[in-house]
């Protein structure tokens, strides 16, 4: 039976690896990528002598994924800003679990109600949780007969 307890710690690791610092980290890592591929470029075409329609052509491909990514970067950033933080999410969280008894053995309607928005049951044996904060986790699930 899954305690209150650990259905708290449950909940706190998975709002914890929603932190703003990963996501710009994989931007920032993309980016990376993507201006060490135009060095390469320029290094290359600097070695032949000449520019080419190709060279351009490349590098303006290169140059604008860096940019969009660059421009979401940014997007991402200011809805981060905007919506809740991470903190004031699990805030919300443990005032709801505070609340409730803890002695709880049993299924609580109104605890599901007020922290899940949706459960979707997928293919091999795995479940979705989406939660009201965003959240979506998904889960292996045992079925013991």
């Amino acid at each position: 039976m899954l305690t209150i307890h650990r259905f708290r710690e449950n909940v706190f690791e998975v709002i914890s690896n929603y932190t703003e610092e990963s996501y710009m980290k994989q931007y920032d890592e993309q980016i990376n990528i993507l201006q060490n591929d135009m060095l390469t470029l320029i290094e290359r075409n600097a070695k032949i002598g000449t520019v080419s329609k190709d060279y351009d052509n490349e590098y303006k491909l290169l140059h604008n994924k860096t940019e969009s990514l660059k421009q979401a970067k940014n997007s991402h950033c200011d809805e981060l800003k905007k919506s809740n933080t991470c903190t004031e999410k699990i805030q919300k969280v443990n005032d709801i679990i505070s609340n409730l008894n803890p002695q709880l053995h049993s299924y609580d309607d109104d605890l599901v109600k007020r922290l899940i928005e949706s459960i979707k049951v997928k293919r091999n044996m795995e479940i979705e949780i989406r939660f009201y904060s965003g959240i979506v986790v998904n889960e292996k699930v045992n079925c013991e007969e």
